[in-house]
């Protein structure tokens, strides 16, 4: 009856957490033309200059179609906003043979005053076929909690940036007595706190796993469909992964350019390998964002590519635990010395 009990608040608690992270948006501009539907979520539109800002992108269209997100962090004012956070989220089948592509981004403000989430174009189809929709600029206004200037000792304008900050503090000192009654939770509800069981860890090479990820992109059998997009998309991922766990660079979340700047600063690939990088890379941003259609030949020589990159980095004190847990990407790696 416990151990019931315990799953139960547990997956209450869980329910709740989830509730409380999910944004909710003030601003949801919707937009359709020809069967396709687009969203444009901004989270609010009066805000702080300490707060930040969540801007949401969606576009369903049916899955055969080639589509164009645009770059919002590209067409921001350097000056107005800045980007804390960009993810791509995987892109979801839905009913009805058509998938839901949607990008996330969590702004800063910079300075005070009114600004516009720019308008923003999103385009789809190929040559003479090819359709776009425009959306409206969203104006936010960003103001300050500050009372007064901070001028001969004026501590009105002190003391209401203290509450701002205390504020802020309190909120994460909350979420953090949450988290760790969560933690609490799970610990009791599915018993890992039993001494009496002895767990082997098991770990596999950070190569071993890339070949796994490259058997399963093969079985979709994408160069055959000519669907070049994804496939260059999904293996340009799988190859970030590897060089971040085998070199222990942060590379899955840079842009190529940024990429490169931390291989030149880390030194971790000789300079043969990083040319050989860069080109792919640069050949992978080609088909992704500036409509290269490759040939199945030369898809499936990509894929030659990266397989041999991988052999020819093989190091196996780079291991990932794979114990009970479904691999996802970044993954935790532990060095094992004298492997």
């Amino acid at each position: 009856m416990r151990d019931r009990l315990s799953i139960f608040l547990f997956f209450l608690m869980f329910t709740q957490v989830l509730w409380a992270q999910s944004p909710v948006y003030e601003v949801e501009k919707t937009y359709e033309k020809d069967g396709v539907n687009i969203n444009v979520n901004v989270e609010k539109t009066n805000i702080d200059v300490v707060d930040t800002i969540r801007v949401q992108l969606k576009l369903e269209i049916a899955e055969s179609v080639d589509v164009t997100l645009p770059q919002l962090s590209m067409q921001l004012d350097e000056y107005e906003f800045g980007v804390l956070e960009y993810k791509i989220q995987p892109k979801k089948l839905l009913d009805n043979n058509r998938v839901l592509y949607q990008h996330d981004y969590l702004l800063e403000p910079i300075v005070t005053g009114q600004f516009n989430i720019p308008s923003l174009e999103f385009s789809w189809g190929k040559d003479e076929q090819g359709q776009k929709i425009l959306t409206e600029p969203i104006q936010v206004t960003i103001g300050s909690d500050i009372d007064g200037k901070i001028h001969g000792e004026e501590l009105t304008g002190i003391k209401s940036n203290a509450n701002v900050t205390f504020e802020k503090n309190n909120q994460w000192v909350w979420w953090f007595c949450g988290g760790l009654f969560v933690l609490w939770i799970i610990v009791v509800a599915f018993g890992l706190l039993d001494k009496g069981k002895d767990v082997k860890r098991l770990y596999k090479s950070a190569h071993q796993l890339a070949y796994e990820k490259l058997d399963d992109l093969e079985k979709e059998a994408l160069t055959e469909q000519n669907r070049h997009k994804e496939f260059y998309e999904k293996i340009s991922f799988i190859l970030r992964w590897y060089i971040e766990v085998r070199f222990d660079l942060n590379a899955p979340d840079l842009t190529t350019e940024e990429f490169f700047q931390a291989v030149n600063k880390s030194n971790a690939l000789n300079q043969d390998h990083a040319a050989n990088l860069k080109r792919f890379l640069e050949h992978c941003d080609m088909v992704k964002f500036a409509k290269y259609s490759p040939g199945q030949d030369e898809m499936d020589q990509s894929a030659v590519l990266v397989r041999q990159f991988v052999k020819s980095t093989v190091d196996y004190s780079r291991q990932v635990d794979v114990t009970d847990k479904t691999i996802e990407f970044p993954v935790d790696v532990k060095v094992i010395k004298n492997a």
